[in-house]
């Protein structure tokens, strides 16, 4: 089982201590199994403790999720807890690290780069396999 990647969202507050200031908030889809309803759930912070309410307690699988320190403290919070969970990032995340590296290492990071592309043809080209057969 694989939990939702969130989408961070930026909304408004109103209250008298903020006049309206925006803040970031986290909308998460909690997929059903076996063609099940999906699950939406707003919260108005991206704090590790929402992670703990949106991801079961018995929930043992992968996580795809961004590079948002607050997976890495639920992820060590359950795994001290003998309740391990995997994270795996996405390489839009990681190729963004080697293209901001280009001005500073240029010929290691464009290397780098040069392989993601790779991948990406290889999904690409996947993608267009799958069309063909269905």
């Amino acid at each position: 089982m694989r939990a939702g990647f969130p989408i961070t969202a930026q909304f408004r507050k109103p209250s008298p201590k903020t006049s309206g200031a925006q803040k970031a908030g986290s909308l998460n889809a909690r997929p059903g199994t076996r063609g099940e309803d999906v699950l939406f759930e707003w919260y108005t912070t991206r704090e590790a403790k929402c992670l703990d309410k949106l991801i079961p307690l018995d929930f043992s699988g992968t996580i795809q999720c961004d590079g948002y320190s607050a997976y890495d403290h639920f992820a060590r919070h359950r795994a001290s807890a003998g309740r391990p969970v995997l994270l795996a990032g996405c390489w839009a995340h990681a190729r963004r690290g080697f293209y901001e590296a280009l001005d500073h290492a240029p010929k290691e990071a464009g290397w780098i780069l040069i392989q993601i592309g790779h991948l990406y043809e290889i999904d690409r080209s996947w993608k267009e396999e799958l069309v063909i057969f269905r």
